[in-house]
């Protein structure tokens, strides 16, 4: 049994962006020329932009919602990135694990350190001026941090989410 590999997009040196499809078996590369190839080709947060995304066994996202599970805009509503956020519960979550002295995936840590994790960038986040002036506006001003984790599997990607901190 082979494992499906992800599509993964490249910058040409022309300075366009083109997409490649790799898949096995047998590997084959084909360049997206078509509407529906690019589609297939291009999907967050699965990026060979390394600076966004690494190819793991199970990559993960950060996702932020309201206590009554409402997903709020990352980049609008609390005028941050979602990649800034992902990178700081990673950073806070690698330290854990350390402290720890755990082996594994980071996915796969036990949940009370996610917690800590998770309640660690809530708090940051919190700290902000602009999530202060948004909270302002809100009659929820609870946060809530989910984690999504993304898998391989044999009939396409399999997906895990769940709530790690509320604050």
């Amino acid at each position: 049994m082979t494992q499906p590999r992800f599509p993964f997009k490249t910058l040409l040196a022309t300075g366009l962006l083109s997409f490649v499809l790799v898949e096995n078996p047998p590997l084959q590369l084909s360049f997206a020329h078509t509407k529906e190839m690019v589609k297939k080709a291009e999907f967050y947060p699965l990026s060979s932009f390394s600076m966004y995304s690494t190819f793991s066994e199970s990559p993960f996202l950060v996702f932020i919602t309201d206590s009554q599970g409402r997903k709020i805009a990352i980049d609008t509503s609390l005028k941050t990135h979602a990649s800034e956020l992902k990178k700081t519960y990673e950073v806070r979550l690698k330290n854990l694990k350390k402290k720890a002295d755990l082996d594994g995936r980071l996915t796969d840590i036990p949940m009370e350190l996610k917690a800590e994790a998770g309640r660690d960038t809530l708090e940051l986040l919190k700290a902000r001026p602009a999530v202060k002036e948004f909270l302002a506006t809100q009659t929820d001003p609870v946060l809530q941090l989910h984690e999504v984790v993304l898998t391989s599997e044999d009939d396409g990607i399999g997906k895990r989410e769940q709530k790690i901190a509320e604050l």
